[in-house]
C-alpha cells in the first residue's frame, strides 16, 4: 500500500474509500466516532498550533481572528501577527482561523495531496482553534465538501437542512432562517465529520479548547466541463465569434432559434471527440500544487551528497508534504510538484506514474519500458529537482559518500 493509500485509509477508517464514495460523497454527512484520541497525532494539534505562530509567522489572510458578535481581527498582507495578540484575542473568545497551513506544515500538506490525488479534485487544508465556551462563526453553508478532523478537544456541531442542492462557490443562500437544526453531533479528538457541499451548519466548544483541520475539498464540476467544451468549439469555429444583431438591426437579420442553437453546439461538441482527455486536462490544472514555504520536508541536501552513488537497487523515496501532478501533452509528459517541474518523452509516464503511486521503491523495480540505465538516469534527476530522496533507514551503501578526487599539486614555477 502506497503513502497516499494509507493516509487516505487512516482519514476515512473504518470505511474504505469505495464505501464512502457509494454511501457519503455529495450525498449525506458522516460521523466517524473512533474514540481513539491519538488517532491524528502529529498531525496539528494544540502543539503544532503554537509551533506554528512562533515558527512560521503567519501574515495578512493566513490568520483571521474571528467571533460571534464581535468584530474580526484581520493583519494587513504583510504583517505578522503577533503571538501575544493572537494569544489575548483566544482568551477574549476569538477563534483562530488558520487559513492554508497545508502550504505551510509538511504533515497537513502531505494528508491534502493525498485527498487531491485520490479525489482528483482540488483540497486545502485550514484550521481552526476555538477557546472553552466560545463560537467563531454563525451558521453558514459552504460551496465546497469538507472533511472535519478534531485533532483535540472536542466541538458540539448543528448541522440543518440543505436549501439547496450543489451549491456553487460564494453563492448566497438568501436567507438565514435555517430552522431546526436536523443533527447534532460532538467531535472529540480522533473523529471525523464529513459535509457535502450546501450542509448548513455552526459549531460550539463547552468546556475545554477545541482544535480542528478542515479540508476543503473542490472536484472537477460538470459546469467547468461544459464551459470548456463551449470555448473549445468557439476557438474551432469562427461562426460562433460573431457579434449578435443589435436591437436595431434584429429584424434586418435573422437570429436562429435557441434549438438551432443548442442542434449545431451538440454537432461540434460530438465532433472532439473522446473526453477522457478534456478532463485529464482539467483535473491537472485543478491540482496543481500549492507551494510549501514553511518548514520544509528535509533529506534534499543529504541525497545530492551521494546523488552520484544511486545505482538500480538503491531505495528512494517521495519527500513528504509533496504534492505533484502527472499530465500528457502529445509526445510529452509533464510532472509539476512543490519546487520543481520535470518535462519527459512520453515513454517515461509507466515510470513516472510507478514513482507516484509507490512512494517508497528500489529503482530496479521501475517498468521495464525503460533500461535501467535509464531508470538511474530519470530517479537522478528526480532527486536533483526535489521530488525523491535517499529512503530512511535505507543500507549504509546507497548513502555512501561520493569519491573524493585526490587533490591535484602544482609544481613551483
Amino acid at each position: 500500500m502506497s503513502e497516499v493509500d494509507r493516509a487516505i485509509a487512516k482519514l476515512l477508517d473504518p470505511l474504505s474509500l469505495p464505501a464512502f464514495l457509494e454511501a457519503y460523497w455529495e450525498k449525506e454527512p458522516l460521523h466517524v466516532q473512533r474514540q481513539t484520541p491519538d488517532h491524528y497525532a502529529g498531525l496539528f494539534g494544540l502543539d503544532e498550533v503554537e509551533q506554528y505562530l512562533f515558527t512560521v509567522k503567519p501574515r495578512g489572510n493566513e490568520l483571521r481572528l474571528v467571533a460571534m458578535g464581535k468584530p474580526d481581527i484581520i493583519f494587513h498582507e504583510q504583517e505578522e501577527a503577533p503571538p501575544r495578540t493572537v494569544f489575548q484575542a483566544f482568551r477574549e473568545g476569538y477563534t483562530l482561523n488558520l487559513n492554508g497551513v497545508h502550504r505551510r506544515w509538511p504533515a497537513v500538506h502531505a494528508l491534502v495531496d493525498a485527498v487531491q490525488r485520490q479525489l482528483r479534485c482540488y483540497a486545502n487544508g485550514n484550521a481552526y482553534i476555538t477557546g472553552p465556551a466560545s463560537q467563531g462563526f454563525g451558521t453558514h453553508h459552504d460551496g465546497h465538501d469538507v472533511f472535519v478532523l478534531q485533532t483535540s478537544g472536542r466541538k458540539r456541531w448543528r448541522l440543518y437542512a440543505a436549501q439547496e442542492d450543489f451549491p456553487l462557490e460564494g453563492r448566497k443562500m438568501g436567507t438565514e432562517d435555517w430552522g431546526a437544526p436536523v443533527r447534532e453531533v460532538e467531535l472529540t479528538a480522533g473523529d471525523l465529520l464529513y459535509l457535502p457541499r450546501g450542509t448548513p451548519h455552526s459549531a460550539v466548544t463547552d468546556d475545554c479548547c477545541s482544535v480542528h483541520l478542515s479540508i476543503g475539498v473542490r472536484p472537477l464540476l460538470m459546469d467547468a466541463v461544459l464551459a470548456e467544451l463551449v470555448r473549445t468549439v468557439v476557438s474551432r469555429h469562427a461562426h460562433w465569434r460573431r457579434s449578435v444583431a443589435s436591437v436595431r438591426t434584429r429584424g434586418l437579420r435573422q437570429v436562429p432559434c435557441i434549438l438551432e442553437l443548442a442542434e449545431q453546439l451538440s454537432d461540434e461538441i460530438r465532433g472532439l471527440g473522446p473526453l477522457d482527455p478534456l478532463l485529464e486536462t482539467l483535473e491537472a490544472q485543478l491540482m496543481q500544487a500549492d507551494e510549501v514555504v514553511g518548514p520544509g520536508p528535509g533529506g534534499y541536501l543529504r541525497s545530492l551528497e551521494h546523488l552520484g552513488a544511486l545505482r538500480p537497487d538503491s531505495e528512494l523515496e517521495t519527500r513528504p508534504g509533496h504534492a505533484s501532478v502527472l499530465s500528457r501533452n502529445g509526445d510529452e509528459v509533464s510532472l509539476g510538484f512543490n519546487g520543481g517541474a520535470l518535462v519527459a518523452p512520453a515513454f517515461c509516464e509507466p515510470a513516472l506514474r510507478y514513482v507516484l503511486e509507490q512512494s517508497r521503491f528500489r529503482i530496479r523495480d521501475l517498468p521495464e519500458t525503460l533500461t535501467e540505465e535509464a531508470r538511474v538516469t530519470l530517479c537522478r534527476r528526480l532527486v536533483r529537482e526535489g521530488l525523491l530522496r535517499v529512503a530512511d533507514g535505507a543500507p549504509e551503501d546507497d548513502r555512501r559518500r561520493p569519491a573524493i578526487p585526490p587533490r591535484r599539486t602544482s609544481s613551483g614555477a
